[in-house]
This record gives structure tokens, C-alpha cells and sequence, in this order.
């Protein structure tokens, strides 16, 4: 699992792998301000999370899964 935790409320979250080629999105129904998200089904390597905030603002960080 990995968690996110934002002062912003978080409209969307993608997964895309350093290729480019979207792995998952997930669009958030209601408020919140985290994402927890189960990635044990991800071959190690380097991935890049974008966060889509409410207010229309992508945020982007490297996740590392080994």
C-alpha cells in the first residue's frame, strides 16, 4: 500500500509507469484529503503518482515499489 496525505482535497489520482503508459486512475467521489491504495499487484521499479487537486492543480512524486 502506499498513502498520500494532501491539505488539498483530491479530486483524481493517476499511476503511470516511466514510459509513460498509464498504469491506473482513480476519480475520488466526494472529499478527501488522503489515498490509500494497494499496489502489491506492481512489478518493483520507479512510478510517477499525478494528483489531481479540486481546484484543478496536478501535483507529481515519484513512488518507488520494491
Amino acid at each position: 500500500y502506499f498513502e498520500i496525505e494532501s491539505s488539498a482535497i483530491i479530486k483524481q489520482y493517476d499511476l503511470y509507469d516511466l514510459m509513460g503508459h498509464k498504469i491506473f486512475s482513480k476519480q475520488i467521489l466526494g472529499y478527501t484529503h488522503s489515498i490509500n491504495q494497494n499496489i502489491s499487484n506492481l512489478s518493483k521499479g520507479i512510478y510517477l503518482l499525478k494528483v489531481l487537486s479540486k481546484n484543478n492543480q496536478w501535483v507529481t512524486q515519484k513512488l518507488i515499489v520494491d
